[in-house]
């Protein structure tokens, strides 16, 4: 829960492909040639106002990606 909201819901993940950083590839412990997902979220409040950003980079080795329509 995040302060003084009671609920909320994520609205968006965008995904893309990116170069890590050195840091990145260290963190992550895979080579620094190797590309990462980057994950962007937005979750918004029960009036769909944004109230928080998120950014994550996982590595490509441990992450699936499966879509259901």
């Amino acid at each position: 829960m995040c302060e003084g909201v009671p609920d909320f819901t994520r609205s968006e993940s965008r995904f893309s492909a990116i170069m890590p950083t050195r840091r990145d590839a260290e963190l992550l412990e895979q080579p620094g040639g190797r590309p990462v997902v980057f994950v962007t979220n937005i979750n918004v409040d029960e009036h769909n106002v944004p109230i928080q950003l998120s950014h994550t980079r996982v590595s490509t080795l441990w992450v699936e990606l499966q879509l259901k329509f």
